[in-house]
């Protein structure tokens, strides 16, 4: 399916939750390129936004993302690989995975930054909205679960755009409520699916998510 622009699509998605309006619902964007979704959403139900931030790992010479460090610093593995790709993969390169991973999360701690102090602890006892606009895979999806594990949630309540089969059916493992726009098996690049460039640049976004109770409608 195809979007006239990121915030063209959070304001559809917010259409699946409208009965949260005036709830205090929190908005969660599984990446930072779905901000201005995130932004579409919260403001069309009043919503608050914690930005998820990760940061890929790899290791030197393989092109595939073995996971990704969250605002906690813990290595979410990704689900692609399977218990025994891991366990091969912790005995043969324990040290570069560690080195990549702390590099990773320096460079994370460098990102969050620029949204002031994020405490995951605002998520408890509210409503939780997992979205992003294109997924593709279950990284990101993985780091979100791990972040909120600990966390006494109200509800857990999963939006997004387009998504490939095996995630959406992840999505809605890890949720208690679940609507797509589309599910497609094959996926071109993000921006592919959009008319229009996003309204705002990335810090103009992130000031947008952290003040967003100034343009709630």
């Amino acid at each position: 399916m195809y979007f006239i622009s990121r915030l063209e699509l959070g304001g559809r998605l917010a259409k699946f939750v409208s009965g949260l309006r005036g709830s205090d619902p929190i908005v969660v964007p599984l990446k930072e390129s779905s901000l201005c979704t995130a932004i579409g959403i919260a403001t069309e139900i009043r919503g608050w936004i914690y930005p998820l931030l990760t940061e890929p790992v790899s290791l030197p010479g393989d092109p595939r993302t073995i996971g990704v460090i969250n605002q906690d610093g813990t290595l979410c593995y990704n689900p692609e690989f399977s218990t025994y790709d891991i366990e091969e993969l912790q005995m043969e390169f324990r040290s570069p995975i560690e080195e990549a991973s702390r590099q990773a999360y320096s460079r994370l701690n460098s990102r969050t930054g620029t949204y002031g102090t994020l405490d995951k602890h605002v998520l408890r006892g509210r409503t939780v909205i997992l979205c992003d606009d294109i997924i593709r895979d279950q990284v990101e999806l993985e780091a979100a679960t791990e972040l909120l594990k600990p966390i006494a949630t109200q509800k857990i309540i999963g939006l997004a755009g387009n998504i490939t089969p095996n995630t959406s059916d992840a999505l809605m493992l890890e949720t208690q409520e679940s609507k797509f726009m589309d599910v497609v098996e094959y996926l071109f690049d993000d921006d592919h699916y959009f008319g229009q460039r996003d309204s705002y640049t990335l810090p103009e976004q992130r000031q947008l998510a952290m003040n967003i109770t100034h343009y709630w409608k």
